[in-house]
């Protein structure tokens, strides 16, 4: 439990811990928001002392290990909570969406008395404690007080907060207030099963609120108003304003477009037969209530738009993909352990390619200096992958290691190549890009020698209807010197040079992906191809492992955001192929794909992200099926599958939407229902898979 001991020291500590948001916002958040353990070293000795002083933290074997989650809110309030993984019955909740939505539509004024009923936390009492006269914080859970008085200090507000042991309105019998306030328990949650006091609300979630709508007038002064925040369940109509329509007075609904599917009641509760049934097609919608008793009688119901929406989503997580929720795993263990799973794989897997031919090459098209064009692409025979071949790799969804040859000689390599290149008339087919992929790093002397890459160069220059060469590289090879070599080879012929960053999210990136790259890498290497007059062609993977449809795309759209970013601040020409995951042999996906716990990327989102993203720059669609089968491809069903490829491949020479304009189909309605409510924390999900072995 947290600390009261010493006032002064909480009262110090909330300046202390703002400056320690700003200045180390990634420890911050692995330590308060994640729940990580973190080094000793990352945290200065004299605010360490502090922390553990008031018990929100706890120092093992070098470690810090936190005993509170702690939310900045608004920049200016701070509130500890008890951790996600303290699944105890006194568990004070974690500041979630709901209470900051009503704190924004709160209406107080400087001479109000107030009451807030279930004040948890006691964020809800603490914003108004900042303008009101004075606050009476009501509480049952005596954990709860303990953190609200806290969290009061820490605020300099605890002189204005009365905090009430009492079961709701209990211990105020003979007393009125300017305004009533509560965010009470909303979950469903069946008759006879144990739970936190927090949550529980009965059948349909709303007993709290049947409890409270017929009492709080009589304890409201004349021109009082009652204000409170729950989920309500709907089909076409809110059933909680069946509950307000009955109150005589003013009210008002207003209600965010975010909704929760049953399933994040049921990782809780095994809801019951009649439950199931009551929620089946129905959506629970977060809805604050104000009701301002006059001799009006009429409610006004006001929708609040997607996109103010989402900032709410925003305050209370800012960590975007990081909010991995409550796990006793750390990011480091839990990489280690994908690493293994991989290298289990890769040791049951095929490897070395007959040396006869490539493995793959086939023309598709792209636009070259704005017009249409046709480029052709060679997967080489090569030596492999170096981060491969380390027992950390490879990537999770990556089985290009398995086409390699270590044996391949210099001479056989150049040979391989010159074969497949002289299978196309490149004038005749009107090819004027080649795509050179070598299974890892074009740029890797172990992978591929320089007197390899001089002799490909040298082939390619003599190709005269050729404009434009790829190389693909991973950030760490990419060297001044060897593109000033190439590009002095190639002549007027354009360079570009390919990186698969796959996603701007570090814990997306290092460990779903497994890609053991950062952004620093990726930024260093953009000035280099910047200096050396190089074009930066930037891979975003679309749905890597564990990330939901709707996850995914949020991650891919950040990921060309910021690649775009880098390129304008470079001021270099920059490109991003859209890259959705292909379900490969021999790889983590693949595995996860056979015990369903992944499925195929689906072309709906790829329109969607380049609906939102087309404007940024130039993006071209990585589509080519590289010899895989139907149910290892991104798809929708098969009556539309094969159209929409074809469009979004005529998108590479024509980057037009208007391509997309009007298209529909059945499955359209089934994708749709994967952007339905919250998903399940990516950690947990990991997890699950690690334990269904």
């Amino acid at each position: 439990m947290i600390s009261l001991i010493n006032k002064d020291k909480i009262k110090k500590l909330k300046n202390k811990l703002i400056n320690f948001i700003k200045d180390k916002p990634q420890t911050y958040k692995r330590l308060f928001l994640r729940e990580e353990k973190v080094e000793n070293k990352k945290i200065k000795k004299d605010f360490l002392a502090v922390l553990k002083d008031l018990n929100l933290i706890r120092i093992e074997k070098g470690f810090i290990i936190p005993n509170v989650r702690i939310n900045l809110i608004k920049d200016k309030v701070l509130v500890c909570t008890d951790l996600c993984s303290y699944k105890k019955e006194d568990q004070v909740f974690p500041i979630h969406t709901e209470q900051v939505f009503l704190i924004d539509n709160l209406k107080i004024k400087k001479e109000d008395i107030v009451l807030d009923l279930g004040t948890g936390s006691g964020i809800i009492a603490i914003f108004i404690a900042m303008t009101a006269k004075r606050v009476y914080a009501s509480e049952i859970n005596l954990r709860a007080i303990e953190f609200s008085k806290f969290n009061a200090i820490l605020n300099n507000v605890e002189e204005k907060i009365k905090f009430v042991k009492s079961d709701w309105f209990n211990e105020f019998k003979d007393m009125k207030f300017d305004l009533i306030v509560s965010n009470p328990p909303f979950e469903p949650v069946p008759k006879g099963l144990k739970h936190f006091y927090h949550s529980a609300a009965g059948e349909d979630g709303l007993d709290i609120i049947r409890k409270l709508l017929p009492q709080f007038k009589k304890y409201l002064n004349p021109e009082g108003r009652f204000q409170a925040v729950s989920y309500s369940i709907s089909d076409k109509n809110l059933l909680l304003e069946k509950l307000i329509k009955k109150i005589k007075g003013e009210k008002e609904i207003i209600i965010l477009p975010q909704f929760v599917p049953l399933q994040d009641f049921m990782e809780k509760y095994p809801l019951t037969k009649k439950q199931e049934s009551f929620y089946e097609n129905k959506k629970l919608y977060l809805v604050v209530m104000n009701i301002f008793p006059s001799n009006l009688s009429k409610l006004a119901i006001i929708k609040v738009s997607d996109k103010d929406a989402k900032k709410y989503g925003d305050i209370v997580f800012p960590l975007g993909l990081n909010e991995r929720g409550p796990t006793i795993i750390s990011d480091l263990e839990l990489l280690k352990k994908i690493q293994k799973i991989q290298a289990d794989i890769k040791s049951k897997s095929p490897q070395n390619l007959p040396l006869k031919e490539v493995p793959w090459s086939g023309i598709a098209p792209t636009l070259i200096d704005g017009k249409p064009s046709k480029r052709l692409m060679i997967i080489v025979v090569a030596r492999g992958c170096a981060w491969a071949k380390k027992g950390s790799g490879p990537c999770t969804m990556c089985n290009f290691w398995s086409v390699c040859s270590e044996k391949a000689s210099n001479k056989q390599i150049i040979e391989l190549f010159e074969k497949e290149i002289n299978k196309y008339n490149f004038k005749k087919e009107e090819i004027e890009e080649i795509d050179i992929f070598n299974s890892g790093s074009f740029l890797n002397d172990t992978e591929i020698p320089e007197e390899v890459r001089v002799e490909i160069m040298k082939i390619i220059s003599d190709i005269k209807s050729i404009k434009k060469v790829m190389i693909e590289s991973r950030s760490e090879y990419i060297n001044e010197q060897k593109l000033k070599e190439l590009k002095k080879i190639l002549g007027k012929k354009e360079l570009e040079v390919a990186i698969g960053l796959e996603s701007s999210d570090d814990f997306v990136r290092n460990i779903l992906i497994n890609k053991g790259s950062n952004l620093k890498s990726f930024e260093k290497a953009a000035k280099i191809i910047k200096k050396s007059r190089t074009t930066l062609f930037a891979y975003a993977l679309v749905k890597p492992p564990f990330l939901t449809e709707k996850e995914a795309l949020k991650d891919t759209i950040n990921t060309i955001k910021y690649v775009f970013s880098i390129g304008k601040k470079l001021n270099l020409k920059t490109k991003v192929a859209l890259e959705p995951v292909f379900i490969k042999p021999h790889t983590l996906v693949h595995e996860l794909y056979k015990k369903e716990m992944y499925s195929h990327v689906w072309l709906w989102s790829m329109i969607v992200i380049l609906k939102q993203t087309s404007k940024l720059g130039n993006i071209q669609v990585g589509l080519s099926s590289e010899g895989m089968e139907w149910n290892e491809m991104p798809r929708n069903c098969e009556k539309c599958t094969k159209k929409i490829i074809n469009l979004l491949l005529e998108y590479n020479k024509n980057p037009d939407l208007s391509l997309f304009r009007n298209l529909n189909c059945e499955c359209k309605e089934e994708w749709k229902k994967l952007f339905r409510g919250n998903p399940i924390p990516i950690k947990i999900k990991v997890e699950n898979y690690l334990k269904s072995d």
